[in-house]
């Protein structure tokens, strides 16, 4: 049996009208279709938000475990030196995750966590997404489409994940237009990887640079 963690951060406040929108973020990641081998661990980091996120959840109902997509709450302290980014929730997320963290996996599914993923608190996952997802994720990441659509529910972009290497557009994960970063899955190892470069390269201590503003 393989895992997957999927990561959203959060700051919801009674101004900015987050968990109407996050509502429908959980609701698409419940109803995940995935095959019988697999198990989905929702990680919801709450980025300092001043509205109770956990009590949010449990209202809802999605801090009931299904048989296969379990929902984990953690809290995170913002500090006044935090820049209006989700980076600092998401390398949380993303630590808990390479490490195998039980404050939000089994011993179980630490031991199975294969994929890690992440999205954004006002972003759906299509229902065959996770499943999709990992099934392409022998060779360390990977990404796909992502649509664009209006508060109709209505279509009106598609952004294509094109991964097509050119001699004279390489390396094309510098062009956003084909790259959807939005999408990405990770092999759980690639991303120890990808953090332990970042700290060689950048001397950062996460994944996400917390100094961007984006």
């Amino acid at each position: 049996m393989k895992t997957v963690a999927i990561i959203t951060p959060i700051y919801a406040t009674s101004e900015n009208g987050r968990l109407d929108l996050f509502h429908h973020t959980c609701n698409s990641v419940a109803k995940q279709d995935l095959s019988i081998d697999s198990r989905l661990v929702y990680i919801v980091v709450d980025d300092g938000s001043t509205v109770d996120v956990e009590e949010f959840l449990r209202e809802e109902g999605f801090l009931r475990d299904c048989h296969n997509i379990m929902i984990r709450y953690i809290k995170r302290e913002r500090l006044p030196s935090d820049l209006k980014t989700a980076s600092n929730a998401l390398n949380m997320g993303i630590d808990l995750c390479i490490e195998r963290s039980r404050d939000a996996f089994t011993e179980s599914d630490a031991n199975n966590l294969y994929g890690v993923g992440f999205l954004h608190s006002d972003d759906l996952l299509t229902p065959d997404s996770v499943e999709t997802r990992l099934g392409y994720l022998d060779n360390g990441f990977v990404y796909g489409d992502m649509a664009f659509f209006n508060n109709k529910g209505r279509v009106i972009d598609i952004r294509k994940g094109d991964a097509k290497l050119n001699k004279e557009d390489i390396p094309v994960i510098k062009n956003y237009s084909r790259f959807n970063h939005h999408t990405i899955m990770w092999q759980v190892e690639f991303l120890r990887y990808l953090k332990d470069f970042a700290a060689r390269k950048y001397e950062q201590s996460g994944v996400f640079d917390p100094l961007l503003s984006h």
